[in-house]
C-alpha cells in the first residue's frame, strides 16, 4: 500500500513484456471476457458521446482487446481505432476493425485524438500516471480521458475484505486499486480535470457470511434482499458502488 495516497499495488510490478506474455496467455487459453454487456457497452458510449463535441469524433480504445467497444463506437459513427498490448488478443475477434498491436508509444501524434479510452484497463497497468501523460499528449484541444474500474472503496470490497477477487492477480491481472477519490488525483497531476464521474453497483447481501448462517429462517433472504437495495442505493449516492467511472479534460478547457 501506498501510505501517501493509500492505493494499493502489486509489488515487484510485472514489466512490460512479462505483460504481454501474461496477457497472450490468458487471451490465447480463452479466459479472458470480450468486454462488458450490451447494456454497459451502450452506457459508457452514451456518456461518452453526452461529452464530446464532435459527432464524428476521433477515439482510441486503449486494452481494446476484441474490439467489442471499437465496433459499437463506429457504429455510432465515431472514428474509433483500437490499441491493445496482446497479439493473441486479435485472434479472438470476431472481424476486422481498425486496430494496431503495441503501446501507447506506438501512437502518433497527428491525428489527435477527442478521447483516449481506458474502459477496464488503468487497473492492469504498472505506470498508470506515466501512461496517463501519454494520452493527454494525444488530446486534441478539447479531448476527454475515459476511466473505469472496479471500485477499491466500493461496499463489495469493504464486505469481502481479502476475499475480494480483484486482489488476486492470477485470476485478474489488476496490478493496482484505486477509489473514485484516488483516479480523481491522477487525473489531476497530468493536467486533466474531472468533469463528470460516477459509481454503480452494490454489494448482495444474500451472499454475505451472516446471511448464509441464517439462510434456514424464511425471512432471512428477503430481509437481505431488501437491504441490498438500500445499501445500492446509499453506495451509489456516495460513492461505493462497485464499479467507477470517470470522465477528464484538458484542465484548460471550460466547462462545456
Amino acid at each position: 500500500m501506498c501510505r501517501a495516497c493509500s492505493s494499493w499495488f502489486v509489488d515487484p510490478a510485472p514489466t512490460e513484456a512479462e505483460l504481454r506474455a501474461f496477457y497472450d496467455r490468458e487471451h490465447s487459453q480463452g479466459r479472458t471476457s470480450c468486454g462488458p454487456d450490451g447494456a454497459e457497452l451502450q452506457r459508457r458510449l452514451d456518456i461518452l458521446t453526452g461529452r464530446l463535441r464532435k459527432r464524428d469524433a476521433r477515439v482510441l480504445d486503449v486494452g481494446t482487446g476484441p474490439g467489442t467497444f471499437v465496433r459499437a463506437a463506429r457504429l455510432r459513427g465515431l472514428r474509433a481505432v483500437g490499441c491493445e498490448l496482446s497479439f493473441a488478443a486479435f485472434a479472438r475477434r470476431p472481424g476486422p476493425f481498425p486496430a494496431f498491436v503495441g503501446s501507447l508509444d506506438a501512437v502518433r501524434r497527428e491525428p489527435r485524438f477527442d478521447a483516449v479510452c481506458f474502459w477496464d484497463v488503468l487497473e492492469h497497468l504498472a505506470q498508470p500516471l506515466d501512461t496517463l501523460r501519454k494520452a493527454h499528449k494525444l488530446l486534441t484541444p478539447h479531448g476527454i480521458v475515459a476511466v473505469s474500474m472496479p471500485n477499491h472503496r466500493s461496499t463489495a470490497r469493504a464486505l469481502q475484505g481479502w476475499r475480494w477477487p480483484y486482489y488476486e492477480f492470477a485470476s485478474h491481472g489488476h496490478l493496482l486499486h484505486l477509489s473514485l477519490r484516488q483516479v480523481h488525483i491522477l487525473l489531476r497531476r497530468v493536467g486533466l480535470r474531472p468533469v463528470y464521474w460516477e459509481t454503480r453497483g452494490s454489494a448482495d447481501l444474500r451472499a454475505a457470511a451472516f446471511v448464509r448462517r441464517l439462510r434456514p429462517q424464511p425471512a432471512a433472504a428477503w430481509i437481505a434482499d431488501g437491504l441490498s437495495g438500500l445499501l445500492a442505493r446509499v453506495a451509489v449516492r456516495f460513492g461505493f458502488g462497485n464499479t467507477l467511472v470517470v470522465l477528464a479534460a484538458r484542465s484548460g478547457d471550460a466547462d462545456r
